[in-house]
């Protein structure tokens, strides 16, 4: 859902630096590929405070890396994301009948 409330741009930026840390191209972030990332901007030390409290933040599953949804939803500047604007454009999209509600039916057909 977040990635629909996106602008193309946006997402496109993403996927560009969500790839350049994602070296081994598996989809997923690990801590490894973080901390080179990390390391080449701001040192050693800075780089693995910085993934410990990224991946405590970010990692919502607490799988040990961070997919490409988590690394979204983490990234988006929420005010940004969650202009009124764009909550209205989330809202018609689960609106199919332009009610003015969201029923269970609505929210089923959206999400699958």
């Amino acid at each position: 859902m977040v990635s629909q409330m996106a602008t193309k741009d946006e997402m496109k930026d993403l996927q560009k630096a969500f790839s350049a840390l994602d070296r081994d191209a598996d989809g997923k972030l690990s801590k490894d590929e973080l901390f080179v990332g990390f390391t080449e901007i701001m040192g050693e030390t800075a780089a693995e405070e910085e993934v410990k409290r990224i991946m405590r933040m970010v990692d919502i599953d607490q799988n040990g890396w961070i997919d490409y949804s988590e690394f979204v939803m983490a990234t988006l500047n929420k005010t940004n994301l969650f202009s009124d604007e764009r909550l209205e454009a989330a809202f018609r999209a689960f609106d199919k009948d332009n009610s003015g509600h969201i029923d269970i039916t609505e929210i089923k057909n959206m999400l699958g």
